[in-house]
Formats: C-alpha cells, structure tokens, sequence
C-alpha cells in the first residue's frame, strides 16, 4: 500500500464504541494532546521529581529553623542530596509508585512514611559508625524528618486527589482501536474493561472472516484506520486475530508504521516483537510511538523556549525583510501554503512572500528551480538565505510544527511522492520542522528525481528513529553554521 491511498469499499463494519473523553488535562495544552499512557508517565516522572524537590527543600528549612540560615555547608549539602537519592531509589525499587496505573489508586501513605523514616535510620547509622556525628547537628536531623514527612504526606494527598480526578475524566486512559475477529474482540474488550479505565476502546473493526491472517484483508482496514487518526486522539491499535502470515505482518508494518500509534499483536503465532501483558493478554509491540512520554515533553519544552528567544532575537531582521518585500514588489509580506503535518493533517504554514503575487496565489504552482522567473530581487536573496523561513517560528509556537524534523512539503508534491515511494508518509509520525537531518545533510531545495526525495526520506525516518534532545541541539548547531546559505537554497 503506498501513500495515503485508501480502498473505497471495506469487507468489515466499524462500529463505533464511544466518544473519547472530552478534553485534555490543563497543563496538556502546552504540550500537545497527550496520551493516556503518556500522561500517566508524565505524572509518575513528575512526582518522583516533586517529592525530591520536597526532600531538599525540607532540609533547608530544617537548616533555617535551627540556625537561621539557609547557606548549608557542604556536608550538609552531600547528605541532603543522598538522602534524596537514597529516598526516591528505594521508593520506586519498592514500586511503590505502581499506584498511577491503578484504577483506583491507594494512597501508600504507611509505606512512603516508612521509607522516609528508613532513609533517616540508615544515614543516622552511617554519621555514628563513620564518627561523623559530630559534625552534623542532631536538632537539623530531626527537623529534616519532620519537615519533609509533613511535605512528602501533602505531596501524596495532592497527587492521589489529582489522579482520581484526572482518571474519573478519562485523561489518564489509553485510547484504543481493536481489529480482528468478532469473537476476539469480543474477549479482548472484556479483558481491556477489567482494568477499571485504564483503556478506552474509541472504535472496533470486524474482519468479516475468521481466517484474518490474510495480508490482503487487513490492509483493508488500513483506509478506515487512517480517517480514524485523523478525526480521534488514538494511542495504540491491537490486532486481533488468531493466525497471521509472515506476509501479512509485513504488509502491517509497512502499512501502520506511517502512524504515531503503537501498533500490538494478539494472540499472534510468531515469535518476534516485545512481548508485554495488556490487560493480563500476551500481545507483540511490532511498532511503537515515536516521541511518548516524556520524550513528547522534552521536545515541546525545546520548541517553546527556544523558538520563544529565537523570535525575539531576530525580531528585527525580520522586520527588515518584511519592509524589503513590501517596497520590492505589490502583494502581502506573508506567504501562506496548506501542508501536511503531524498525523498527516493539513497545517497552514507561513513564510516570507518570496515570488511575485501572481505566481503565489496558484497553489499547484511547481517548486521553484533555480533562475526561476517568479522569485523577486528580494526573493532570490531571503531564499539564499533562509531567511523566507522564519515566520515558521510563529507556527512551532502555535504547536503545528517544530524547530527540528522533516521538511513539511506542498501538498501537490506530498502526495505525488506518497503514491510512489515506500513509507513516505511515515514522515508524518512527527511534527514537520523548521530544519532537519535531512537538509543539514545538503538534501534540500528542488526534488525534482525520485531518487532525490527517497534520499530525503531515509534521513528524516533516520532522525525519527534515533531522536534525542541532543540530536536536535546538534541539527539546530549545525543549520546555523552551515545550513542556512547553500547551493540548493534557491
């Protein structure tokens, strides 16, 4: 199956189970609509991190209750952050933080006490036998306990209320899409209820015969499943069905992998993928999400301050060239192009009016090759330039795009590469970008060969496979040394 092409008539009924639920938790809107299974990471990472913070904080306030300072001496520093090492180590070591992916979350008040209590025990043990007491005030210790039990008790009684909240809201759950079997189905969904929300079943398709380990069959749902992403928050897809091929698996791979979903195997004969329990199901993880959890906040952190202080600093310069487009040729500054971004929805993004009016308003006008007779005086320089794209900047600060990934492109060209080249639209699994691996690497400018976009492919499925914050430091560090003026920016 290539691109986004979808069959017109499919030999399963969708049925739709129930709506997901309505709206994203307060602090989501900066980052994106979340999933479930990312926001129960999200929370479980941030507690960890709080009540931390809360071990430290409390051990200077101990330092002021008993001196009238808060400049703790270097001793006092080390056992301050042992002790909030050797706290927040044994505490997940005892899993006592499992209570997240409960549905109905108890409050382990007793055991967090308990662990607190052991981690003032152990380094009391160690100042005596190490016959560093005396270099520690035992009045500091005890106001250290007291203080950070009183503080770790609050933060619990906070998280708990919030995540009863959040689960009764339906922000924490797992939104899900089974396919299979009508008898599969109807065993997985049994299982997936049991859990008490953890998963929300947003639709179910029925294969409509029981030998669904067909290749053919199932790259039938793939068109339905394709309107579903665009139209529902969707987290993972189960496959359902008692046997599949080789083939068959192949097909899905290919197929599904242009998707940010996690894609499972259930009940599946072959031996390959991660295995995990769902809902106490064995099922194989063949494809995962890119950027989940906290990898999908990390980059939103990245995008919003850096393209915040980016903005402001060349705020200036780009006052310069809306000017200079304005007195070069008639027409507005801003230049604005429908394009397909992450989920393979369309975006609106803007740059710097670089060709005359006339040719502009043509939106199946072909890219721009070099001498090209529509680029103004100004144009062909802010093109060389780069600099035709920094009112993106306003896109990634909307949440359309981002600073680093693949190059958005127009959707005439999208979707004539899409029909011809094997997981094209995988691009899509990630927020398009500003610049990216594929265009530090000099593949940039007129794609006018297969060959040239297939390249350009390879990189940006290279960069979404192997991302890291520091990967993108090093793709933004090198457009601005050598990526922004080039022989193919024109």
């Amino acid at each position: 199956m290539h691109g986004t092409t979808t069959p017109k008539t499919l030999p399963f009924s969708p049925r739709k189970v129930r709506d997901r639920a309505a709206g994203e938790a307060p602090w989501a809107a900066a980052i994106g609509p979340a999933a479930g299974g990312d926001a129960a990471e999200i929370m479980l990472s941030t507690l960890i991190v709080v009540e931390s913070a809360v071990v430290v904080t409390s051990a200077v306030v101990a330092h002021w209750m008993r001196y009238r300072s808060i400049h703790l001496p270097a001793t006092y520093w080390f056992a301050t952050l042992l002790g909030a090492t050797l706290h927040a180590n044994g505490l997940i070591a005892t899993r006592i933080y499992s209570f997240v992916q409960r549905p109905h979350p108890p409050y382990r008040i007793g055991t967090l006490l308990l662990g607190w209590s052991a981690v003032i025990l152990l380094m009391a043990t160690v100042m005596y036998f190490g016959r560093m007491s005396d270099e520690f005030s035992r009045t500091w210790l005890a106001l250290w306990f007291l203080v950070a039990g009183g503080g770790l008790l609050a933060t619990r009684l906070a998280a708990v209320a919030a995540l009863c909240r959040w689960r009764r809201l339906g922000r924490l759950s797992i939104a899900v899409a089974l396919v299979g079997t009508e008898r599969m189905l109807d065993c997985l969904s049994t299982r997936l209820g049991t859990v008490g929300g953890q998963y929300q079943i947003v639709a179910r398709f029925r294969l409509a015969s029981a030998r669904s380990g067909h290749s053919a069959e199932l790259r039938r749902a793939i068109g339905e499943i394709y309107q579903l992403v665009q139209s529902e928050r969707l987290d993972e897809i189960i496959i359902a069905v008692p046997k599949i091929t080789p083939a068959a698996l192949d097909a899905l791979v290919q197929s599904l992998g242009m998707l940010p979903v996690t894609v499972r195997l259930c009940r599946s004969t072959l031996g390959g993928g991660n295995l995990a329990l769902v809902a106490g199901t064995p099922m194989y993880s063949v494809l995962n999400r890119p950027l989940c959890g906290w990898d999908r906040v990390v980059k939103r952190a990245e995008d919003i301050v850096l393209g915040s202080l980016l903005l402001l600093l060349l705020l200036p310069l780009m006052i310069v060239v809306a000017v200079a487009i304005r007195l070069d040729s008639p027409g507005p500054v801003l230049f604005r192009q429908n394009r397909y971004g992450f989920r393979n929805n369309l975006i609106r993004i803007y740059k710097f009016r670089s060709m005359h009016w006339t040719a502009c308003a043509d939106p199946a006008a072909p890219q721009a090759v070099r001498g090209d007779p529509r680029v103004t005086r100004v144009g062909r320089f802010i093109r060389a330039t780069s600099l035709d794209e920094l009112p993106q900047l306003l896109n990634v600060l909307r949440g359309d795009m981002s600073l680093v990934g693949p190059r958005p492109h127009p959707v005439a060209l999208n979707e004539r590469f899409a029909a011809i080249i094997d997981n094209y639209m995988a691009r899509h699994r990630v927020w398009p970008g500003i610049t990216g691996w594929a265009q530090i690497n000099g593949l940039r400018g007129e794609t006018d060969t297969i060959e040239k976009m297939r390249l350009r492919v390879e990189h940006d499925l290279y960069y979404i496979e192997n991302w890291s914050l520091a990967f993108d430091i090093r793709i933004l560090l090198t457009t601005v040394v050598k990526g922004l003026v080039g022989e193919k920016a024109y």
